[in-house]
């Protein structure tokens, strides 16, 4: 194994560890106790956002704000907010309307470890937490918000695509870019 092999699984690991840190943290402060005896949506997102993964996309942002000499709390806090916006996604692209997939890593899919009501609610709380987190920052907070923006229309995009034989023309796909 190379050098730079084993310098970069060392560094992924390192982003993992620190990314998983930094979320279990930021969850516990957003989530307010509960008002409610059980409050399914309250561990519906903690499923959803703590359940593990890849977190590339969050590693991609810490060495992105290190590449931009962002200070590492900063650069930590827009990769918290990215990857808290990834889980949003994820759990309202398995829902039956989307995708309706019935696991996500391995595991049951949130609508079908709760239910699909909890399910919306948990990414809408899950987008909520990630566009709150970046409001010291509103530079990256609208970046955050474009990107999600594009990710519904890419969304659409997909679901107009698929089934009934359905063709976009143009003018459609245009609006939808």
């Amino acid at each position: 194994m190379t050098r730079a092999l084993i310098d970069f699984n060392a560094q992924r690991a390192a982003y993992v560890e620190q990314i998983e840190a930094a979320l279990t943290r930021a969850f516990a402060e957003w989530s307010a106790p509960a008002e409610v005896p059980e409050d399914r949506v309250e561990r519906a997102s903690a499923y959803g956002l703590l359940g593990g993964g890849k977190r590339l996309r969050a590693m991609l942002a810490l060495a992105a704000g290190e590449a931009a000499g962002l200070s590492a709390p900063v650069a930590e806090q827009i990769a918290v907010a990215v990857e808290t916006l990834h889980a949003y996604s994820l759990i309202h692209d398995d829902l039956p309307a989307m995708d309706d997939a019935d696991t996500r890593r391995g595991q049951p899919s949130v609508h079908r470890q709760f239910d699909d009501v909890t399910a919306i609610l948990a990414g809408d709380q899950l987008l909520t937490y990630a566009m709150g987190h970046l409001a010291d920052l509103p530079v990256a907070l609208r970046a955050l918000a474009e990107a999600g923006a594009q990710m519904v229309r890419g969304q659409m995009l997909d679901l107009l695509s698929e089934g009934d034989g359905v063709v976009l023309d143009l003018a459609t796909l245009e609006r939808l870019q």
